[in-house]
């Protein structure tokens, strides 16, 4: 595909593009772009532009303010992308707008009879039929072009936000990246998960034994890679998250038999430095009246001036008792207006460091500056 083909494919107007769609792609095309179209949406990427291409069909979209440009390769296209070579050097030639995330995403439609009826069944370039398929981004690595699994831009952030918490052993993160309820971590061949406690115990003495965390790539398969932090001499971590939130934690060995990686790519990248610097200082703070609607509720004042408010989440069914737990704390309108601003803490997990500001009560519940800002709104009177 030429640079000037594509480009004039991209220039097209929207209308005559929608045109002429139909009269190019044949049933099982149609079918594909059908499917990946509410896929899409679904996730929530909003399709500004579609066009067809030699080999694929492409998607400008847009999602939380970023921009992308998704290709949706069909059954012809298997073989060349899990031979990669050429694939990958035919879209790193490819003259996009700097400010834009390709991605590639792989959908075989098989027709399949029931009974009289014709239907279809949607598969992976794998083969399999897929529940859900996947996003892969072209991503250059050490000097070679890798796809690279894209769940999300949420989930490649997170990837970040752990190294960084991981390596300065700061709970304030933790508690904003994990989820609060028994988060599990394992080492793999292990018969069960350590909860809790166990949970940033092994992690605090995985950094004093053998380091920090830096970015690698781990490939299961000869073809996709995932991003997985590694420590040097002992292994890397993958992990499942729950609404936004990690919630298991997977260690693994780099000479773990039982399920070895095909390949591995170590770098020497670390997360940036200023990752969380967007986050002002915590300086003070005013309890709320309460309302029906918001029975704890603090006015939060930072360093940057911003003036925001922080409600604590409770059920709504426990809104009216005089006394509500909250955890293993309870708290009370009395409680609530014994809010203070601290300029550290301690953490609530045994050995790590201190932590930065917090607002705290006096039933000794507190919530770090950091979470506060996070999971507040600005305060509009």
């Amino acid at each position: 595909m030429t640079q000037n083909k594509m480009t004039l494919l991209w220039e097209k107007d929207r209308a005559d593009s929608e045109k002429n769609l139909s009269s190019v792609l044949n049933d099982r095309q149609q079918t594909a772009d059908d499917y990946t179209q509410a896929w899409l949406t679904r996730k929530g990427y909003k399709i500004i532009e579609k066009a067809v291409f030699d080999d694929c069909i492409g998607y400008r979209c847009e999602r939380k303010e970023k921009s992308y440009k998704i290709f949706m390769y069909g059954r012809d296209a298997r073989q060349s992308i899990r031979a990669g070579g050429a694939f990958y050097n035919k879209l790193a030639q490819l003259n996009f707008a700097a400010s834009d995330t390709v991605l590639i995403l792989y959908i075989d439609v098989e027709r399949y009879a029931d009974g009289d009826e014709t239907k279809y069944r949607i598969c992976n370039c794998r083969g399999g039929e897929v529940r859900e398929p996947e996003l892969w981004q072209m991503n250059e690595v050490e000097g070679r072009y890798i796809l690279q699994y894209y769940p999300s831009q949420e989930m490649i952030e997170q990837v970040w936000q752990l190294m960084y918490a991981f390596n300065r052993e700061d709970t304030d993160i933790y508690d904003c990246i994990v989820i609060d309820d028994d988060p599990m971590i394992k080492e793999e061949g292990d018969r069960g998960w350590g909860l809790n406690s166990v949970f940033y115990g092994r992690l605090f003495s995985m950094h004093r034994q053998y380091g920090d965390m830096k970015l690698g790539y781990v490939c299961f398969d000869d073809m996709t890679y995932s991003v997985a932090p590694y420590i040097e001499g002992f292994g890397f971590f993958r992990w499942y998250s729950s609404g936004g939130r990690i919630s298991r934690i997977i260690c693994q060995r780099f000479d773990d038999e039982e399920r070895k990686a095909t390949d591995f790519i170590k770098t020497e990248q670390r997360e940036p430095n200023d990752l969380f610097d967007y986050i002002p200082k915590l300086i003070g703070v005013v309890p709320l009246p309460p309302t029906m609607q918001e029975r704890f509720a603090v006015k939060l004042f930072f360093d940057n001036r911003e003036c925001r408010k922080y409600v604590l989440p409770i059920d709504a069914d426990d809104m009216a008792d005089e006394a509500i737990a909250y955890g293993r704390y309870v708290f009370s309108d009395g409680i609530w207006r014994s809010v203070r601003v601290v300029p550290e803490h301690a953490s609530r997990h045994d050995d790590y460091p201190r932590c930065g500001p917090a607002i705290m009560f006096k039933n000794t519940f507190s919530i770090a500056g950091t979470r506060c800002y996070l999971e507040s709104k600005p305060y509009s009177g």
